[in-house]
């Protein structure tokens, strides 16, 4: 199933005060000379990291896509460590234990997801850990599988939002497949964005507020998204003294290669400070006391959106 299916002809928006404007000139994200430009740019800057959260192969079924997959991120992944998250598109099968019981992965029930992407998973099917790289800690959660309150990922978030070591790791990032918040107009049935979105915020909103997550990370909607910082749908600015964001902010980086998205609402929320539908990527520089996102757009590496959060203490 796709979040997808109600399409207009809009393009790209710079901020939530105007519609989309009209398309530029239709570019494919899988031709030869964008890929391989879009390599070089990831490459040649010497970025240590690669995340992925969710809907990694679209295989569904056909192993062999897996391969073909694989062999183009080759140059990506045997240069620096690649984390994931699943998507829809690994693990919702009937039967298998997802939430939404559709059939979106072709019946592959996230099993060659988690046998060729060898995250560190407390358990079988146990699809969600966290790490630390740098001055981030990273927390990749998984939309596929229950995250309310009582589940056993609700419980493992919880820990690890207890445990994060501050003083060493000042940045806490959230990675997902879902996304807590979405311009969408997918709405309704429950696996719809907007269903999920309200799930997610009410089992989890609170917890990203109390325990001070800086950003999150997700997919599925395929645009680009980010918010302003936000909590309870306002937006919360920035502390006026030190400069730091007072509540999370999100941000949808699904716009990495799979067709676009044009089911936004009309107007955006309030809350959407930069909204693009093109293809592109986004980096993350990071220091103790600076962390700045820039989103790229594939099309000749044009900066689409640049947001910098600060720390005032580490």
């Amino acid at each position: 199933s796709s979040s997808c299916s109600s399409s207009s002809s809009s393009s790209s928006s710079s901020s939530s005060s105007s519609s989309p404007s009209s398309a530029a000139t239709p570019i494919s994200s899988s031709s030869p000379a964008v890929s391989a430009s879009t390599e070089g740019r990831v490459t040649n800057p010497g970025y240590s990291l690669l995340l992925h959260n969710g809907d990694i192969s679209y295989a569904q079924g056909f192993s062999s896509q897996w391969d073909n997959f694989f062999h183009q991120i080759e140059p990506l992944v045997t240069r620096m460590p690649y984390m994931v998250a699943p998507g829809n598109h690994e693990r919702d099968w009937p039967g298998s234990g997802d939430r939404y019981a559709v059939e979106d992965s072709g019946g592959e029930c996230g099993v060659p997801y988690e046998q060729r992407i060898q995250m560190p998973l407390p358990a079988r099917d146990q699809q969600w850990y966290a790490f630390d790289y740098g001055p981030v800690h990273f927390l990749q959660i998984s939309t596929e599988h229950d995250f309310l309150p009582g589940s056993t990922q609700y419980d493992f978030i919880v820990r690890d939002l207890e445990s994060v070591n501050r003083s060493r790791t000042p940045w806490l990032v959230v990675g997902a497949h879902r996304p807590i918040y979405v311009s969408s107009n997918d709405d309704g049935m429950p696996q719809s964005d907007q269903v999920v979105s309200r799930q997610l915020r009410g089992a989890l909103e609170d917890l990203f507020l109390q325990y001070k997550v800086d950003l999150t990370l997700s997919g599925h909607h395929h645009s680009y998204q980010r918010t302003c910082p936000l909590y309870k749908g306002k937006c919360m600015g920035y502390n006026e003294e030190t400069g730091e964001a007072n509540a999370p902010v999100h941000v949808v980086i699904g716009n990495a290669g799979a067709s676009l998205c044009f089911n936004l609402e009309y107007p955006l929320p309030e809350w959407i400070q930069k909204l693009e539908v093109w293809w592109g990527y986004t980096t993350l520089e990071v220091s103790g006391s600076k962390l700045v996102l820039k989103a790229i757009s594939n099309n000749k590496g044009e900066l689409m959106d640049r947001v910098e959060l600060v720390k005032a203490t580490v």
